[in-house]
């Protein structure tokens, strides 16, 4: 498939044909995957997203967007499509570079649902993401995604596409780990579970936290703990630093 620019201005938006190669992209990067494969670490690729590509990237603001899926539908499958297959391309040329496992950034909802009817995931969106998760299944490799949003009522097709991690599993987002954990635990990686005001807690009530969102989602294993994002800013450096010890601490004895 051919590489391409898609621009965006108020006149719509255009697509140029570049060279496929742009193989300066990928300089030095097969030699770096493989130095952190033999210091014994798990090398982890990132692709751009798609729904969210054309949301953030062509088509936005969200609003744009969801219309078009009711009125203006051939405009979206295009855009989609667009961004879609430059997705394919570049993951296939990280995998072949050794990337033993692929991401993408793909917000999806919001604290009450899907931005949009399931019926339109499935119909525009999960062929994607199942060509990008069947993609790296073939080279070997797993697949985590990363969406907000209470996007309860898709978890179940990303379990059939295959997806092997999802996150992050934010409470506030009505994630809720040991529900998920108890029905998709045996075929997903739930990563996430903390919440995203634990900048807020004392040490004390880290430490609950912590306890009880390890508590909840290893058994069984497939669960990596993080947070509903990075760290909060206004965690202090004595709460983030006991946070670190809390996390190796549990992590190696789960609290019964």
């Amino acid at each position: 498939m051919d590489n391409f620019i898609i621009g965006v201005g108020s006149g719509g938006f255009r697509v140029k044909n570049r060279l496929k190669a742009d193989s300066e992209r990928y300089e030095g990067l097969e030699e770096s995957l493989k130095y952190v494969r033999d210091k014994g670490f798990f090398p982890s690729c990132s692709i751009n997203r798609f729904f969210s590509g054309v949301w953030y990237f062509l088509r936005g603001p969200l609003s744009v967007i969801l219309r078009d899926l009711y009125l203006n539908r051939r405009l979206f499958e295009n855009l989609l499509a667009k961004v879609g297959e430059f997705n394919l391309w570049a993951e296939k040329n990280l995998l072949e570079q050794g990337a033993m496992m692929i991401t993408w950034v793909d917000d999806l909802g919001y604290n009450k649902g899907t931005f949009m009817n399931p019926k339109f995931y499935e119909e525009f969106i999960f062929p994607w993401h199942k060509k990008a998760i069947d993609l790296a299944h073939r080279y070997g490799a797993f697949v985590n995604m990363h969406s907000h949003g209470n996007i309860n009522a898709i978890v179940p097709l990303l379990v059939e596409a295959g997806l092997d991690v999802l996150n992050p599993i934010g409470p506030s987002d009505n994630m809720d780990l040991a529900i998920l954990k108890e029905k998709f635990g045996a075929r997903l990686c739930l990563q996430g579970g903390l919440s995203k005001h634990i900048g807020f807690m004392n040490v004390e009530k880290l430490r609950q936290h912590v306890a009880d969102r390890l508590k909840t989602g290893s058994p069984g294993e497939g669960f990596i703990l993080s947070s509903e994002g990075s760290l909060p800013y206004e965690m202090t450096r004595n709460n983030v630093l006991a946070f670190i010890k809390l996390s190796r601490q549990y992590r190696r004895n789960v609290p019964s």
